[in-house]
């Protein structure tokens, strides 16, 4: 469960599909999803350089296409998230920063439920203080449940599929049982 996602879209056709998407999310699955958090879904125009995403807990980037400088950027945007935070990346590593850990490398398949776009590795990085910085503090136990999602710069992500994409798409197939159908036939 989460909160909210945000997502970080350019000005033009993507972000007018993620609006498309952000739009059919409230319409469609929402109410198939758990009622415990929110789970709100919004999408802002802009990169992501120019948004505040300091209080996420998760951020995605689909980095296979940036340059060495937008990566530094990038990378310098997370020396502003929590300790803790997750920092996903696709297709690049966030190298030379003291203040992320690279937690889990691996490879992936993306695709949709039309077509396969292909392998991209998926770099997971953690955020941490630096060696010395007087706000370290031993990590704890277990790590906090993510409350918070970001998205950014989603340029040419194709959905990574997941049994709980599949339950969904059931669910809204089948549509509304009542609870006679869920006990059965009767005799």
């Amino acid at each position: 469960d989460y909160e909210c996602v945000v997502g970080f879209e350019l000005p033009g056709p993507l972000l007018d599909r993620a609006s498309t998407a952000e739009a059919r999310f409230a319409k469609d699955i929402r109410q198939y999803l758990s009622t415990e958090s929110t789970q709100d879904v919004e999408v802002k125009a802009g990169g992501f350089l120019q948004h505040d995403w300091s209080d996420a807990d998760v951020a995605f980037a689909n980095a296979s296409c940036f340059d060495e400088e937008l990566l530094g950027d990038l990378a310098a945007k997370c020396a502003l998230l929590k300790e803790g935070a997750l920092v996903v990346t696709l297709g690049e590593q966030l190298v030379g920063q003291d203040h992320l850990e690279l937690v889990l490398q691996r490879a992936l398949v993306l695709s949709t439920a039309r077509a396969s776009s292909g392998a991209a590795l998926a770099f997971v990085h953690r955020r941490i203080s630096p060696e010395g910085d007087a706000s370290s503090a031993a990590p704890a136990t277990t790590p906090p449940r993510p409350r918070r999602v970001q998205h950014l710069a989603s340029e040419g992500f194709a959905p990574l599929t997941s049994p709980q994409d599949s339950e969904l798409m059931r669910r809204k197939r089948a549509g509304p049982r009542s609870f006679a159908d869920e006990q059965g036939p009767s005799n």
